[in-house]
């Protein structure tokens, strides 16, 4: 661009056109920016400050016999090169004079002319673009202000090793190219922490603080004057190496860790759990094998010598001896399956249970209907709790049985929610209210309220005479 060093003022000002028309479009200066107008295609397109246009306030606008745009506006003098779709800015550094006050622009056989306030500058429009292949470069990498050993300038990406103390990264870049160098802009951008690229504008260096640990590519891209970018980015890789803490090694021995302890309590419980079913097998062999040999024995020579009393008074002692030895030896009986790991299930439960109404009931002549929900005998009770439970059902059959005089007894076995609720019900003589607290044949209602509360759960008794008695028992199977 030719400029004279000493602009020379005068009053007069020039017009301009405020658009311009070629053979393929028509070119017009909006408040936008530059627009086009394309005939053929019936398109448009806007050129502005992404372009290169810094000011869009445009005074006046001319075509150079080169197919250039100049464009005077508030911030300088502008030129638009359609083939590359880019503004250029010429300034007083180009020998513009300074503190302009922008006017049009006009122009004769040879050189053009920027008119001001009381200034113009007239110059040869032979404006062109510099295209080259701008080819930037990161020239140190520091941590903490040193600066690291590692070859910048090999053939292959270099790459670097850093410690997570070593938290402060700068990375410093350059572009050797030797066209107005002073107004090389840069781009950046850390992959793995950065998602876009950043400006770096005029700026030579790039800061990071606190990476976690992985690895990253740090890439620098360069702008010439003329705003053509590197087609290929300076590259440097970097490992962050991790604290322990953060590793993958560290993980997997946190998780062998707490699936050895959960592993170590599962065993534990096993063990446990183990132990005390044999603890139960043993209990119940010797009491099956001692106590209850011994009993039957005590049973059995009872009757025996009861056959061989003439005596009433005899008869009756030697009785008592064989109803109390049979009644310890059936207490034995439900002890003895009470604790045997096999009988944990609610299906033997209820099959005992049945059994056992069945053969009471049917001796007096009364029908048993036992029905049982749905889910039920999938339930697994405790040993405790399945101890009392029982023993609750089988005082109940025994006072049906003994007392209640019954021709029919429904039994009753269902869940709801996280209750179990078993029920037993006769359409006997039933029994005053307040005599529920009545020992009655020595296992009275007291017994069986007792066990319920043993067990955590509820027991309700209603009866009137005449009408039968209901006995419930509700117990949480958490």
């Amino acid at each position: 661009m030719q400029v004279f060093p000493k602009p020379e003022r005068i009053g007069r000002r020039f017009t301009t056109e405020e658009f311009i028309e070629n053979d393929t479009a028509i070119w017009a200066i909006t408040a936008n920016g530059l627009v086009e107008f394309h005939k053929q295609k019936g398109t448009n397109r806007i050129f502005g400050e992404k372009e290169g246009l810094s000011n869009l306030r445009v005074r006046s606008m001319l075509e150079s016999p080169g197919g250039q745009f100049w464009m005077n506006s508030d911030n300088g003098l502008f030129v638009f090169h359609p083939k590359y779709g880019r503004f250029k800015k010429y300034t007083e550094g180009d020998g513009l004079a300074d503190n302009l006050i922008p006017g049009i622009l006009s122009q004769d056989n040879e050189s053009f002319y920027a008119g001001f306030s009381y200034v113009f500058t007239s110059f040869v429009p032979n404006a062109s673009l510099v295209e080259t292949n701008v080819k930037p470069c990161i020239t140190g990498v520091f941590a903490l202000e040193k600066r690291l050993p590692v070859d910048l300038s090999a053939a292959e990406t270099p790459a670097i090793k850093v410690d997570h103390a070593q938290n402060i990264l700068r990375f410093e870049f350059t572009c050797p190219d030797f066209y107005q160098s002073d107004k090389i802009t840069f781009q950046f951008q850390l992959e793995g922490f950065d998602n876009v690229r950043r400006d770096a504008g005029f700026s030579r260096s790039a800061v990071y603080t606190n990476l976690d640990g992985g690895n990253y590519r740090f890439l620098v891209w360069a702008t010439n004057a003329d705003g053509f970018q590197c087609v290929q980015p300076a590259v440097v890789l970097l490992r962050v190496v991790p604290p322990f803490y953060r590793t993958w090694w560290f993980y997997g021995l946190c998780l062998t860790s707490v699936g050895f302890v959960f592993y170590a309590i599962f065993r534990y419980r096993e063990i446990q759990r183990l132990r005390q079913e044999q603890l139960r097998l043993r209990i119940a062999r010797d009491l099956h094998d001692e106590v209850g040999s011994t009993l039957s024995s005590i049973s059995i020579l009872s009757d025996s010598a009861l056959r061989g009393v003439q005596k009433d008074l005899d008869a009756a002692r030697f009785g008592n001896i064989g109803d109390k030895a049979r009644t310890a030896l059936d207490s034995i009986s439900d002890i003895v399956w009470s604790v045997n790991p096999e009988n944990d299930s609610m299906e033997k439960t209820l099959s005992r249970m049945s059994a056992y109404a069945s053969e009471m009931l049917e001796n007096m002549g009364t029908e048993l209907r036992f029905e049982v929900g749905e889910g039920i005998e999938s339930l697994m009770l405790p040993m405790e709790k399945r101890k009392d439970f029982y023993l609750i059902f089988k005082e109940a059959i025994h006072n049906c049985a003994k007392y209640a005089q019954a021709k029919q007894v429904v039994v009753a076995i269902k869940k709801e929610g996280n209750t179990l609720i078993m029920s037993i019900k006769d359409d006997g003589v039933g029994f005053e209210m307040e005599q529920k607290l009545a020992n009655l044949g020595g296992n009275g209602l007291r017994n069986m309220e007792s066990r319920a509360a043993a067990i955590g759960g509820e027991l309700e008794i209603s009866s009137s005479p005449g009408k039968g008695t209901l006995v419930r028992l509700y117990m949480n199977i958490i």
